[in-house]
Order: structure tokens, then sequence, then C-alpha cells
């Protein structure tokens, strides 16, 4: 039987069929999850933003006057769904999924391309399988976040770097360049690659005839046509705010979430300011504002929190070093750390089909650092776009805080690495190269220990924050009016956290643990209340008065709820004492008040 070749378009083809087909599978189990249609967190204020947009207003982050401001988030995702909402609706459901699940699949192809065009068309079609399975990628591109938008833009810009390279045409550089620069207006860290690709231009350049006038006329057209899609929104920043912003303000406040002496290079909130969007907002202004004793301008609150970052690492030199080592840590470690939601708890309640998707940072980072370690003897300066773009973003992310979407970018890069280390392992067993063969293989058992290695769990696998997203989804559940289901997710939370209660850990871990008790109680009581299961709402606001703080007003609260019921109960005296507890802790701390 003939063996069938496939030409290069047709595997391109054939691998985007393959990833948009799981991700249309995906996106069918995503259907049933209660965030779906009532996004929350990060996913909240995209939508909310990109439907203003739709609508035709200007971003405002000053809600009491309306006044627009700079960009606090640069724009261009907003731009992207807003247009999808300009056209076929507001609706944050299906289709901007759909669409994104088209550029995922999309990116896989690039993938292909990428790896092709450096390692030979074998390598790039295990690269692009590897993508298209790949289940962070997978997941991701079904959240309404930046993550497809910047993978597709970031792979369209290295494919190009690396065309500019071989042909060495300034069309080719120009529109790497364009490329950059519209990455940049989603997120502005990948700037830090830009003076690495103009030192590597004149490098390439310096030993042609006229290499100098070559290197500094294509340094031209990338410098100018990166430019091109930023300058506008800086332009419109300063005309609106007289506030000199290149794209976006919030880069002060994000140095600072991931270098202060609280910070555990994770968590993405300023210590001492609310855990959502428009409180930590908000929070973090007003903070700025009393140091400074003005109110201050958007540059001027991230210039404030870009000096308080360094003054931790001028003040505590040691504490601050450590931080970055364990930032680098987790930056390479398997965990995919969420700031949204529970990634793992998530995918394991709606969508089955990741169980199935075996392909992870667990997998591709070992292969793809002996990759890289491998191709730095084939051509450092051919390879250059693949590992100066992992260099320079994998800094940028580092430098600040680590989650799961911040790392993805460098994720195809390590693919393509990867694809190419299979290769060349498999050619040297094939010519039975034991020696060289034995280095890698000792090489790959390191970086797999270092990878598969996490900080807070050693080897084994960890589900960090199951509890507080059992109650979110049940929250979510109960406020979309699917009470059964509300009920098993809030029971779950209380269950899971009162778990963490009994065994040993950290104190902050058992306060939160508690909180989310109290929480998860309170949602379901009321819940019960409404459903006119006095009895069995009772006993959830009995339970919940066990973790509520002494002498509280959401205590007083609580006495005062019970009160109500058992009065509905005809329990008179038991809703007296329960009532008359309330009155003395609501005076308790009206006197505590004046």
């Amino acid at each position: 039987m003939a063996r069938i070749r496939l030409n290069t378009p047709a595997w391109f083809l054939l691998i985007v069929v393959a990833a948009f087909a799981i991700r249309l599978v995906y996106l069918s189990q995503l259907a049933h999850n209660p965030f779906f249609e009532h996004p929350n967190l990060d996913e909240q204020i995209h939508h909310e933003w990109a439907a203003r947009f739709a609508a035709g207003d200007e971003w405002s982050a000053d809600r009491q006057t309306g006044e627009v401001l700079p960009y606090f988030r640069a724009p261009l995702y907003i731009w992207f769904v807003g247009t999808i909402y300009k056209f076929f609706g507001v609706d944050p459901g299906f289709l901007p999924r759909l669409i994104q699940s088209l550029l995922g699949a999309l990116s896989c192809g690039l993938v292909f391309l990428l790896g092709a065009r450096l390692f030979g068309r074998r390598a790039g079609v295990i690269a692009g399988f590897g993508a298209a399975i790949y289940w962070i990628l997978v997941y991701f591109d079904n959240e309404l976040l930046i993550v497809p938008l910047i993978v597709f833009l970031d792979l369209l810009l290295l494919l190009f770097l690396v065309l500019a390279h071989e042909k060495s045409a300034w069309p080719y550089w120009s529109a790497a360049g364009l490329f950059l620069g519209l990455s940049a207006i989603a997120r502005p860290n990948i700037l830090l690659f830009a003076p690495a690709v103009c030192v590597w231009i004149l490098l390439v350049y310096r030993k042609q005839p006229k290499g100098w006038t070559k290197g500094v006329a294509r340094c031209f057209a990338f410098g100018l046509a990166l430019l091109l899609p930023i300058l506008p929104i800086t332009v419109r920043n300063f005309t609106v705010g007289d506030d000199l912003v290149l794209v976006a303000s919030q880069g002060g406040v994000n140095f600072y979430i991931g270098n202060n002496p609280h910070s555990d290079g994770v968590t993405a909130v300023v210590p001492g300011t609310p855990n959502d969007w428009w409180g930590g907002y908000d929070a973090t202004h007003a903070m700025a504002e009393r140091a400074l004793g003005r109110k201050a301008k958007p540059s001027e609150v991230s210039e404030y929190f870009f000096d308080e970052a360094l003054r931790f690492w001028n003040e505590d030199r040691g504490a601050a070093l450590g931080l970055l080592g364990e930032k680098t840590h987790k930056f390479l470690c398997r965990q995919e750390y969420a700031n949204n939601k529970c990634i793992y708890t998530f995918t394991e309640e709606f969508t089955p089909i990741v169980g199935w998707l075996f392909v992870g940072f667990w997998l591709v980072a070992p292969l793809g650092f002996l990759g890289l370690l491998i191709g730095f003897g084939r051509g450092g300066a051919r390879l250059f776009p693949l590992w100066g773009f992992l260099a320079a973003y994998s800094v940028s992310v580092i430098a600040f805080f680590i989650t799961a979407r911040f790392r993805v970018p460098v994720v195809p890069v390590l693919i393509v690495y990867g694809a190419f280390a299979i290769e060349w392992l498999a050619a040297r067993i094939k010519l039975r190269q034991l020696r060289p063969l034995a280095c890698a293989l000792g090489a790959l058992c390191v970086l797999f220990a270092v990878v598969l290695y996490v900080p807070e769990a050693g080897f084994g696998r960890v589900h960090k924050g199951s509890a507080k997203f059992y109650g979110s989804i049940g929250a979510s559940f109960a406020q979309q009016g699917d009470l059964s289901r509300a009920h098993a997710y809030l029971d779950r939370a209380v269950k899971s956290a009162r778990a963490t209660l009994e065994k040993d850990g950290p104190r902050e871990e058992k306060t939160l643990a508690a909180q989310i008790v109290l929480n998860s109680l309170l949602v379901d009581g009321s819940l019960l209340v409404k459903e006119n299961r006095l009895p069995e709402a009772l006993d959830s606001f009995t339970e919940a008065l066990g973790f509520a703080p002494p002498n509280t007003q959401q205590k007083a609260s609580l006495h005062a709820r019970m009160a109500t019921i058992l009065e509905r109960l005809d329990r008179r005296q038991d809703a007296a004492r329960h009532r008359a507890e309330a009155n003395r802790i609501g005076r308790a701390l009206r006197q505590g008040n004046r």
C-alpha cells in the first residue's frame, strides 16, 4: 500500500481542523458552567468594556464623574471582543469563544509552520498536533481573556522574523514590527523583546557589504511598523488625560503585586485591597493619592507603585531575591497558577475532554528546554526569534508575578523546541549514538525533576483554592436561580474548607477556610429561606454562627435572621434570645463607634 504524502498546506489544514474540532467539543461542554453567560472578575470587566465599545462609548475608569481617562489596561482585546459584539450582538457566551477557538486552531497551524521552517516538516507536524492537544491552550482559547489573541499575534511575529532573516527583505521586517506592536497594545510586556530584535538585526547584517547601512535601515523599518499601532494610543491617552501613558497605566501596580514584602509571587492582589476588580482599582489609586497628598494622574499612580516595589528591593534585598527565585521556580514548574478560576477544579467539573488531553507543561517544558540546549549547536543566530522571545518574555513575566495565562505565550516556543528534541532523540537512537543520547537523557531527567516539583506540594498535585471556587460556583448558580446545583456546590465548599481546618497548615490558610465556610453557609441559608425550608435554613445559620467573628455586625445580623426564622416557626422563646443577643451586639458596636 502506497504511503500518503501530504504537502505543507495540507498538513496546515489538517492540524487546524483537528485543533478546531477539539476546541468545539470543549466549547460544547463548557456551555454548562455557570460563568458561561455570566462571566466574573477579569472576564466580566472585558465583557463590560467590550459592550461599551460596541455601543460607541469610551473607556472611563472614573465611575462617579464619567471622566474619560488614559487606558488602565491595553485595549486591543477589548476592541476585538467589542467588534464581535458590534456585529453579532452583546453576548459573552458562545460566539466570542467560538471565534477565539478558531483563532487558537489557526495558532496551532502557525506552530506547525514555525517548526517546519526551522527544524523540518516532521518536527513541525509533531509541534502542530502537540499544540492542538495542549490542554491549557484549549482552556484559554475559550475564556474571555487576552491569551488566544496574544498567542496568535506572537506566533505571527516569530514567523515573520524567521522569514525576514531568510529572505532579507524589509517588508518582512516591517510585518514583524507591526505584529509586535499589535501584541504590545494587547499586553505591553512584549516590548522588552523589541530592543533585542534590533540588536539581532544589526548583528545579522554586520558582515555583509554595507552591512551597517542595511542593518540600520531594517531596524528603522521594524521600529516604524512597531510604533504604528502604539502611537495613536499614546496620543489618545495624552489628549484625554493630559498624561503620558504609552499604552496602559497598570504596569506599576502589577510590578508592586509581585514585588512587596507580602507577595507570594502568584496572588494578583495588592495587599490590603479588596479581592475584586473595581474594589482593587479604587483602593490602589486611593493608596497612591493618600501617599502623594493629592489627586494623582494614572501615570503617577503607576510611578508610585513602581517606587514602592523598588523600595522593597533596596530595603530587603535578601527577601526580594528570595521572592525572585520563588517566582522563577513557579514559572518553570508544571503547576498552572490561576487568578480568575481554579483551573483544575473548573475543568474537572465542566469539561471532561481535558482528561484526555495529556499534553501539558509537565511534558512540554522539559522537552522544550532540552531542544533549546541542543538547538544552540545548530545555529543560535538563526534560531534567535525562538530563544530570544523565550528569554525576553519569561523575564518580563517573572519580574511581575506568575499566573498560568501570563506564561502561556512561551508555550508554543517550547512546543516547537520539544518537537525538535523528540526528533533529535529518535535520530540518536536510530544511529545508535549512545554517548550523546545518554547525556541528553541525563539532562532531560534533571529538567523533568525541576518542572515536576511544585513548591507547595512537592511532586504531588495541587488543587489550590478549590473550596473558594466551589463557593463561587454555588453563588453563581444561586444568582441564576439553579438552586439545586447551588446547594450542591455550596455544600462541597463547606466540606472542602472544613477539611483544610482539620489538618495542619498555615494560620492564614485556616483563616481563609473559616471565611469560606461562613460565606457558603450564609448563602446556602439565604437560599433555603427563599425556598421556605426554614428548619434547614436555621441549621445553616446555626452552623455559620460558630464561624462568625464575635461582636461584629455580621454576628448581630445572623442572630437577627435566626430570630426571624424562629418566630416564623413559632419558637418564641428561642427567637427572643437571639433577638436580644443581636440587640446587645448592635448597642456595643454603636457605643464603640462614638
